[in-house]
């Protein structure tokens, strides 16, 4: 391994870690649990990457490249980070961030939009399933015009927002730009509405939704 990493640093790679790691193990596989004990490193793949003065003369395509490919090839988010901020772009590796951050929040939603739901008003009156083909409706602040205000311009001064019930204040948030939305919602059908009234329309900061069912719900999700 020195004499292959001495060779490598010569044309210009580095040493980046171990992947696909096997370990063996010398317990009995008779014996429960025998593979906890499986220290032994029988066969790894070492990785090697440009060396950071390649990473500074390579051109902005290559590095996207190889971001590309040790995110989802290799899974080492932190190395396409790393890759990103040698970008001339400002703030390439913080929006690649915000992106995984996203990601791995709408992968963990247990509800997703689906077509035919039944939509269900703020005031419980259950309406007929809508058609996919159907625009739904902009939902609209029932706020009184004082806080109305005062709530556009915290979100405006804001970077990330968390809410509790999804709504009109939702959608004010996710037209504007370079926000970070996220909302907990436990009225199913209604979130499966606000999703495809976001998903019908481009939003400069769509908001994510994240649902908790705690069962029936009422007039403003109320258990």
């Amino acid at each position: 391994m020195t004499e292959i990493s001495h060779w490598a640093a010569r044309h210009g790679f580095r040493f980046y870690c171990f992947h696909n790691n096997r370990h063996l193990t010398h317990v009995p596989q008779g014996i429960v649990g025998a593979n906890q004990y499986a220290n032994e490193l029988a066969s790894s793949t070492a990785l090697f990457i440009p060396s950071h003065n390649r990473l500074t003369v390579m051109d902005d395509n290559r590095r996207r490249k190889l971001a590309f490919i040790a995110d989802a090839v290799y899974g080492l988010e932190g190395l396409a980070y790393e890759v990103l901020g040698f970008n001339g772009k400002p703030n390439e590796d913080a929006r690649y961030m915000d992106y995984k951050a996203t990601r791995q929040i709408l992968e963990k939603q247990p509800h997703r939009p689906q077509s035919g739901v039944g939509d269900t008003s703020r005031t419980g009156t259950v309406k007929s399933p809508t058609q996919p083909t159907e625009p739904i409706v902009k939902p609209q602040l029932t706020l009184p015009s004082a806080v109305a205000s005062y709530l556009q311009k915290m979100y405006a001064s804001a970077n990330n927002i968390l809410e509790y019930g999804s709504g009109g204040s939702t959608i004010l948030a996710s037209e504007m730009k370079k926000k970070r939305i996220f909302t907990v919602e436990n009225d199913l059908e209604w979130a499966a509405r606000m999703r495809r009234y976001i998903a019908q329309k481009p939003h400069p900061s769509p908001a994510i939704i994240h649902t908790v069912d705690t069962g029936p719900t009422g007039a403003w999700a109320r258990p």
